[in-house]
């Protein structure tokens, strides 16, 4: 177990290599439910990258890598905070997660133990605004979308929102759903692809059709034409496990708005 003020990226570094963790008494516990760090070392280098950056929020915590990577990013950069939910923070991870952000010498966060729907409206009513939000919590579709909603409302201009597990179809879908927000669009690569009941051949002229629909404005056209569940086998995104949105623009969507084809 390393000492105290070990740089958040060179912990992180440790704890992969070594699979285990120490809690704040020094007993280990084999590593767990953890972001791999490819993902991981997505999320540093977007934080890392942007300078903009200075407020954080993370729903979810366990044994902390993401959170590890998030201060790093923020490491020396000034004005900086990072906001952490996780109710089960020392119910499940024997505070952990917390203990190693300690250990990293980052001072600049504080952890909300409750939870997610309960805590994100409060920071909203308090009129708290981040750069960047990681959502990693409770994985149901209904939960996810919550968890974005509020993100949605404190996220500023500009902002990054980004969600772990995308690769479960539950999350997928709030993804997929979020994505028809006008102010939103993907950030990071990612595949389409058709259903799996279509064969290859089909699925790569599915894409170029969609492709080409939309360079045509054909798309308004054939969600008119289409059921959603039809629309959705043909043209259905396969996300990878971390995706991360970018707000390009305010969220000024009309209270009628509605759209079935995600």
């Amino acid at each position: 177990m390393q000492g105290d003020n070990t740089p958040p990226i060179d912990l992180a570094k440790t704890i992969y290599a070594e699979g285990i963790v120490h809690d704040a008494e020094g007993n280990s516990y084999p590593l767990e439910s953890e972001i791999p760090e490819t993902s991981a070392k997505k999320i540093f280098k977007l934080v890392n990258g942007n300078q903009s950056i200075r407020k954080t929020l993370e729903v979810g915590c366990a044994y902390g890598l993401s959170t590890l990577h998030i201060c790093g990013g923020l490491y020396g950069r000034p004005d900086v905070h990072h906001t952490i939910i996780d109710p089960f923070q020392y119910l499940n991870w024997h505070g952990i997660g917390v203990e190693n952000v300690r250990r990293s010498g980052f001072t600049e966060f504080n952890l909300i133990e409750n939870l997610s729907e309960l805590a994100l409206p409060e920071l909203l009513r308090h009129e708290k605004c981040y750069d960047m939000i990681l959502v990693d919590g409770v994985h149901t579709f209904d939960h996810t979308l919550l968890d974005m909603f509020y993100a949605n409302r404190m996220l500023k201009l500009g902002g990054f929102l980004i969600v772990d597990d995308c690769d479960w179809r539950s999350i997928s879908r709030a993804i997929s759903y979020f994505l028809n927000y006008p102010c939103y669009e993907l950030y990071t690569p990612y595949r389409e692809r058709g259903s799996s009941l279509m064969p290859e051949i089909m699925r790569g002229l599915a894409r170029k059709f969609h492709a080409l629909s939309k360079m045509l404005r054909l798309d308004p056209f054939l969600k008119s034409t289409l059921h959603p569940a039809i629309y959705r086998k043909i043209f259905s995104i396969r996300f990878p496990r971390l995706v991360i949105l970018q707000k390009i623009g305010k969220d000024e969507r009309f209270f009628l708005w509605h759209n079935e084809f995600f």
